[in-house]
């Protein structure tokens, strides 16, 4: 393994430098002992007339003197490059390792073994042995390539258990031919890799809903790029999501009708509102006609669905056929009919209504509202005498909102015209309005069954 190879223990590189820095200082005394000797010899020779000698004394000890400096400046560079690496282990993020490759001297920074769960005194071998199998292999393949002259090494591993994860990260200490070392960062993730994997799962669980949803819906980027769809999405465009994201995105619609589309996500990011239009497509083989949406994304893309609006656009279609066919039945009738919306609009008016009232054709076809048309009747004299025409104005227009069953009357107006009044809830809605004259034939007398209005007798 690479950690055997490489590693020792703590306390096996402690006392490795320690025995350098030792070293070099037991050889500055030595020499500087071996100096004081020969100096002291130098002299004695001299004082006993054996000058040869003294000068042969001499020269060694000028050597050793010169050395002493020397000697001196590597003891210390040995201690400051110690004193260096220990401030630098320390100050890592995370737990570090430094290896010398010419030595296989190894570091570690303070409490290493504590920083990843191990007992005291283990290192680097025993938390790459305390990897996942997979990982473990990995990491030592990697550092064996980066010793050998590769890449710098950065990856995440796990723990045996998969609850602790681990990025490690290994640089090479390089020279002018080859890597004289290299330093190695580890740095617990485990809660950033759990946020990760919470974050994906709440990812996919949206995605799935989404899939589950059966319309087409989208997510673009802030260059109108599609860059997300749903498994219907997919089915419309009959690829897989993955391939109908690629690149610029598969569209919906006809490639004639992408600027279209593109415009709407457009307006929607410059107005911040969503924005929608109706476009056909063709679905499993199918002209449908789909109503499309795009709304505006804080972060400037925008997110679009779609829905299918083609059966009710034929409702529609066929329901203007048969209001049409209506209208033109009512229409040829003698019976005047007025019917109004519920937001007491008028919506049609045949021909005997306004012959009967003497209303204008083209004001009618205006849609003027009720209570502009009970005005205008009252103006005219076209409605019954009433004590107060507020009240009688206001219990009319109560209608709209309290009319449950058909409410039937008859009226005698001041012109001496009876009519006969049915007001009938519209099924969509609104009120019916029918008048017929029964000048001729009034029948017995009629009372108001309205709430509120009591069984007063119109008078005649």
């Amino acid at each position: 393994m690479y950690g055997a190879a490489l590693g020792l223990r703590v306390h096996a590189v402690s006392s490795k430098l320690k025995s350098r820095r030792t070293y070099a200082l037991a050889a500055w005394a030595l020499a500087f002992g071996l100096a004081i000797l020969l100096v002291m010899g130098a002299f004695a020779s001299w004082a006993a007339h054996a000058r040869g000698l003294a000068v042969l004394s001499l020269v060694p000890a000028a050597g050793l003197l010169i050395m002493l400096p020397w000697v001196f400046g590597l003891w210390r560079r040995l201690k400051f490059d110690s004193e260096v690496q220990r401030i630098m282990l320390a100050a890592g993020p995370g737990a570090c390792r430094f290896v010398d490759f010419r030595d296989d001297n190894e570091q570690l920074s303070p409490d290493f073994s504590a920083a990843f769960g191990l007992p005291d005194g283990e290192g680097f071998e025993a938390f790459v042995a305390a990897l996942d199998g997979d990982h473990e292999a990995r990491l030592s393949a990697g550092l064996d390539r980066l010793r050998a002259g590769g890449e710098d090494l950065v990856m995440t591993v796990a723990g045996r258990d998969g609850l602790r994860h681990f990025e490690v990260t290994a640089r090479a200490v390089p020279d002018r031919v080859a890597p004289i070392g290299m330093v190695v960062w580890l740095r617990d993730v485990s809660d950033a890799v759990a946020a990760r994997a919470a974050r994906q799962d709440a990812q996919d669980r949206l995605n799935d809903t989404l899939d589950a949803i059966p319309l087409p819906i989208w997510r673009r980027d802030a260059d109108d790029a599609l860059i997300y769809c749903n498994k219907t999405y997919a089915e419309i465009v009959e690829t897989d999501a993955a391939t109908a994201t690629a690149g610029r995105g598969i569209e919906l619609v006809a490639e004639a009708d992408h600027k279209l589309i593109h415009d709407l996500a457009e307006r929607a990011r410059k107005t911040g509102k969503t924005t929608g239009a109706a476009h056909h497509v063709i679905v499993d083989g199918a002209r449908r006609l789909l109503y499309i949406a795009e709304a505006p994304l804080d972060h400037g893309g925008t997110v679009g669905a779609a829905r299918d609006v083609t059966e009710m656009e034929e409702a529609r279609h066929q329901l203007g056929q048969h209001i049409a066919a209506h209208a033109e039945v009512i229409g040829s009738l003698s019976t005047a009919i007025a019917i109004f919306g519920p937001d007491k609009q008028l919506e049609f008016a045949n021909d005997a209504y306004a012959k009967m009232f003497d209303f204008d054709p083209g004001w009618l076809h205006n849609k003027p509202l009720f209570r502009e048309i009970i005005e205008h009747l009252r103006t005219n004299r076209r409605l019954p005498e009433v004590p107060d025409f507020a009240v009688y104005r206001a219990k009319r227009e109560a209608m709209f909102t309290e009319l449950i069953e058909p409410y039937e009357e008859v009226q005698y107006l001041p012109s001496g015209i009876s009519l006969h009044l049915k007001v009938l809830p519209h099924p969509f809605g609104g009120l019916m309005f029918a008048f017929e004259d029964v000048t001729d034939n009034p029948g017995p007398g009629e009372f108001s069954q309205y709430p509120d209005r009591g069984p007063e007798r119109h008078p005649g």
